[in-house]
């Protein structure tokens, strides 16, 4: 939606099951991102987590917890899905 109303208010206003995770994420000590790879990038459910934590980057949700990713695919996608996901780890940070 890329409202901006996170910008304003420090949070996601959407009230959705996001809400849970942004929670548990704060709480965590370390995140594991992982994905299936589909047509040389992360599955779309992984995508949209990571888009929405766009939320959070501001605020650094994740700065200083430990991050790592798993992908998993049959031939090609690995090295494009894996630095996505580091990608998405280091503007987080």
């Amino acid at each position: 939606m890329h409202c901006g109303s996170c910008f304003e208010v420090g949070s996601c206003v959407v009230q959705d099951d996001m809400q849970e995770l942004y929670g548990m994420m704060d709480r965590a000590d370390g995140i594991i991102i992982g994905s299936p790879v589909y047509f040389g990038s992360v599955s779309a459910q992984t995508k949209a987590v990571m888009d929405r934590m766009f939320a959070l980057l501001r605020q650094r949700a994740l700065k200083d917890k430990v991050a790592g990713a798993l992908v998993v695919t049959r031939r090609v996608g690995a090295i494009q899905a894996r630095s996505l996901i580091y990608a998405f780890c280091i503007a987080q940070a």
